[in-house]
């Protein structure tokens, strides 16, 4: 099971039946990973790779696939357990990939709950594209980076490609491709090196920088995008973007829309907990951040923390994000956004 797989149990609350995944790199699911760790999962392996023993110790009833990927699936073929192809990674629009929940809820008897929750995404999906419908400026970006000598950006009918679209911007690839493309730089260059946005995905070991972007390549800083430091980046190790991105497209969708389009929506908080404001460490804890914030205010600097958000807390409280950010008062915290944000 791959983790786009994953995210349709996760998003119909549907781990108990989950017996094997492919790995857990960049996994970030806490409940996923404890019952690996307990031995209730086991890693698989990947395709071409599987371990047939651990798949037969595991004693699934059915094996989800990927078809088409590289390294096939004659090892646990052989197996003689059922195999039910996924195609979800194949859907080239962001509501039918989160479609795929309902095929998956047909197996495990939650075809109900998963009429319900595809509802209330595409819903909140459909919402926030209109929000973008009446726009007059349409920001271009472009997205990928050099890997062993050539650039890898996703082609012009990519799911990415039509996400930014809905977005309200422009995709500078214009082709037919619905994968990865690779590109030589000279060629991308050519293509978008005007482009107001450059988009970043990436397994970067620590906390990735314009300077790392330029270490990396540094024909890099010639980009219009890279000099106006609109980068829009995730790191796969920090966010569980490939946990998000399946079932929550509607999030991807309104990361994007506040770049590209602040103007249509106030500024947003994906999770955010409430600390009981009551004790001493709290309040000076207030205290010390609010003096921090009037001065960056005062001398026109970025706010502290992060993204913006109106979700209002309980009474006599404090808002603290779950990741990054920082305390903030009542009805006005702070919070970075859920799979993308601006490269600071």
């Amino acid at each position: 099971m791959t983790m786009l797989q994953m995210s349709n149990f996760t998003a119909l609350d549907a781990h108990d039946v989950i017996k094997g995944i492919t790995g857990t790199k960049n996994l970030f699911d806490k409940d996923i990973l404890q019952r690996v760790k307990k031995g209730e999962i086991v890693k698989i392996g990947t395709e071409g790779e599987f371990d047939p023993e651990l798949i037969l110790s595991a004693n699934p009833q059915v094996i989800f696939i990927s078809p088409f990927k590289r390294g096939g699936y004659d090892a646990i073929k052989e197996t003689g357990i059922t195999l039910i192809p996924h195609m979800g990674y194949k859907e080239l629009d962001p509501l039918g990939q989160a479609e795929w929940i309902k095929y998956v809820a047909m197996f495990i008897g939650k075809e109900k709950e998963a009429s319900q929750v595809f509802a209330e995404i595409e819903r909140r999906y459909l919402d926030m594209k209109k929000k973008v419908e009446g726009t007059t400026t349409r920001p271009t970006v472009f997205s990928g980076e050099m890997h062993g000598g050539n650039w890898y950006a996703v082609g012009g009918k990519n799911y990415l490609a039509q996400i930014f679209r809905d977005a309200g911007a422009e995709y500078v690839m214009k082709d037919d491709n619905t994968g990865g493309v690779p590109i030589e730089y000279e060629q991308m260059y050519a293509t978008a090196a005007n482009a107001d946005y450059w988009r970043i995905l990436n397994s970067y070991p620590g906390d990735f920088s314009y300077e790392a972007l330029k270490s990396s390549e540094p024909r890099n800083a010639l980009f219009k995008a890279f000099k106006d430091r609109h980068v829009i980046y995730c790191n796969m190790k920090q966010t569980p973007y490939y946990e998000i991105s399946p079932v929550k497209p509607d999030a991807v969708l309104a990361d994007l829309v506040a770049i590209f389009h602040p103007e249509l929506m106030p500024r947003r908080c994906h999770e955010c907990i409430e600390v009981d404001a009551r004790s001493a460490t709290n309040q000076f804890m207030e205290f010390c951040v609010d003096i921090v914030r009037s001065a960056l205010e005062w001398l026109h600097l970025h706010p502290l923390g992060g993204e913006e958000c109106h979700h209002p807390t309980g009474n006599g409280r404090l808002a603290r994000p779950t990741r990054g950010g920082c305390y903030h008062k009542t009805r006005r915290h702070r919070h970075f956004p859920l799979a993308s944000s601006i490269l600071s």
